[in-house]
């Protein structure tokens, strides 16, 4: 039986297949980057590193120690440290692999020496939604799920369009997908698997 997975090792069996690919999907918080990620994580059967996860994760763990401890050390940045290591623990492999967080511009000082360590090519997917409309899913998504609250403060409106301007202007890598993420209905994951596969092909191309 012929399988869709089979592709990806056929296109590897050709030669065709950037061996040292990493997929970054970025954008503006709640802009269905997690969702796509999933999915696209299962589809190549490649590993995720999700910052969202972790700091869930963390947080648990943070919480849980909170009655045996009368203070808790800034833990602030032990996340974002958590997602630079599995990034760079994958890459140490050579494996293809997906990482999705709210990556900003100043993030490209520490993508480029990593992915030129490790001889990694970068496929940017970047989910694109007005500003408004990212804002009103974050103020959605926080009154309806009271553990994404815990992570993600509530923020005015002027904050939150300052805050993801650097979000909004990340650009890396070898090959861009900019996805409109305005209407999440809209979406075909289908056709942004297409487009990963292409550039998969066509190293040396631009979509």
């Amino acid at each position: 039986m012929y399988h869709k997975t089979d592709e990806i090792k056929l296109l590897r069996k050709r030669g065709n297949f950037m061996k040292n690919t990493m997929i970054l999907i970025s954008g503006m918080p709640a802009t269905g980057k997690t969702t796509l990620a999933v999915w696209l994580s299962q589809k190549l059967r490649a590993p995720l590193v999700s910052y969202d996860r972790i700091l869930e994760k963390l947080t648990q763990i943070k919480e849980k120690s909170a009655g045996s401890r009368k203070d808790h050390p800034d833990f602030s940045m032990i996340p974002y440290e958590f997602f630079l290591f599995e990034m760079e623990e994958i890459m140490r492999s050579s494996a293809l692999f997906i990482a999705e967080y709210i990556f900003s511009s100043k993030m490209v000082n520490l993508l480029d020496p990593l992915s030129e360590k490790y001889g990694y090519q970068t496929i940017n997917i970047h989910m694109n939604a007005a500003p408004k409309t990212a804002y009103r899913r974050f103020t959605e998504r926080n009154d309806q799920d009271a553990e994404s609250k815990k992570i993600r403060p509530a923020i005015s409106p002027e904050d939150f369009f300052e805050a993801t301007k650097q979000n909004r202007d990340f650009l890396f890598g070898t090959h861009l997908i900019e996805v409109d993420a305005e209407d999440f209905s809209a979406i075909s994951y289908e056709r942004i698997y297409e487009a990963v596969k292409k550039c998969m092909q066509e190293s040396d191309s631009q979509i």
